[in-house]
């Protein structure tokens, strides 16, 4: 009986799309469990619901700074525009999500505030996180 030599494929590179993807799916999940966490503090009476507007802030940031801070780690050459392509597409599976779940779609020109804010923190979490990985010289 002949003997096999078994071989491996070598492991492929992820894609720039693929990356930029991942990083803006996790921050969705992670601003996600943040909504429920919320949620359940509104619910048991620990926060107020005047603070829904200042907490809703607060979640998108956080989103798009961790989608950014996952670009500036795994990718070395134009992290920023990479960093706010990515914080940009959190954004919009964010206001996607909110349109299913209300089931209509509500456009308005905050939502274009919240996509360039996204973007412009994205861009500089990212460019930080890679200035901040380079060794120092």
């Amino acid at each position: 009986m002949p003997k096999y030599k078994k071989t491996r494929r070598p492991k492929r590179e992820s894609t720039l799309v693929w990356k930029v993807t991942k990083a803006a799916l996790i921050a969705c999940l992670a601003v996600l469990v943040l909504l429920i966490l919320t949620t359940l503090m509104l619910a048991w009476g620990w926060i107020g619901e005047g603070s829904i507007t200042i907490v809703n802030t607060i979640l998108k940031v956080l989103g798009a700074a961790l989608a950014g801070f996952l670009i500036g780690r795994c990718i070395t050459e134009r992290t920023w525009l990479l960093g706010a392509i990515s914080a940009t597409l959190f954004q919009l599976l964010a206001v996607i999500s909110m349109c299913i779940f209300l089931g209509e779609i509500h456009l308005n020109w905050s939502i274009l505030g919240d996509i360039l804010m996204s973007a412009a923190i994205g861009a500089a979490i990212a460019a930080t996180t890679k200035m901040m990985r380079r060794p120092a010289s």
